[in-house]
């Protein structure tokens, strides 16, 4: 089976202390695609990952 993931929008996003601001994740061997990501106004503090992506 495969899919996709698309149109992912973020806007104003304040993090703090988290582990990642966006993750985005799929299971393994699904396969498909990611694309059309739009990301404005991040206040972000104290975190491992930005962008974290798995799948």
């Amino acid at each position: 089976m495969s899919g996709g993931i698309q149109d992912i929008r973020v806007e104003d996003l304040t993090a703090i202390n988290t582990e990642s601001a966006i993750r985005v994740k799929s299971a393994v061997g699904r396969g498909g695609f990611v694309k059309d990501i739009f990301v404005k106004g991040l206040n972000l503090n104290t975190m491992k990952y930005v962008f974290w992506m798995t799948g």
